[in-house]
């Protein structure tokens, strides 16, 4: 079975609007930044799987259902970084990616035990499974 979310931050990466935005600050697979992150440092995205169809030899595509959070200094920025994300992400596609679609626009929420301003959106996402 294809590695999902690697192939996604590779496309994310790759992307050079992604790339200014966010620098390295992408982590695959995690609910909120690792301890050292902090919003001053610049934009952080972090996302994983959330949903999915399961996979079998005979299925060419695979389905996932993606949860984004980007991060930020203050709602405008992270408000500016789920812009980035959009424009990357939503009815794009590559070899490995056919399609991926937005599921729920981004709302901007606030970690409750840091108070740090975040946007919440979803992306369902369509690989091709060799």
């Amino acid at each position: 079975m294809i590695d999902a979310p690697k192939l996604l931050r590779d496309f994310l990466v790759a992307d050079a609007n992604m790339l200014t935005g966010f620098g390295s600050r992408i982590w695959a697979e995690v609910d909120t930044p690792p301890p050292e992150y902090q919003p001053g440092q610049g934009s952080g995205l972090c996302f994983k799987v959330r949903d999915g169809n399961i996979p079998s030899e005979t299925v060419a595509i695979l389905g996932r259902s993606f949860q984004f959070k980007i991060y930020a200094s203050d709602e405008s920025q992270a408000q500016a970084g789920y812009r980035t994300l959009f424009e990357a992400l939503n009815f794009k596609s590559n070899v490995n990616i056919k399609m991926a679609q937005e599921e729920v626009a981004g709302q901007t929420l606030r970690e409750p035990d840091s108070n740090w301003p975040f946007v919440l959106t979803f992306f369902h996402v369509l690989f091709a499974n060799p």
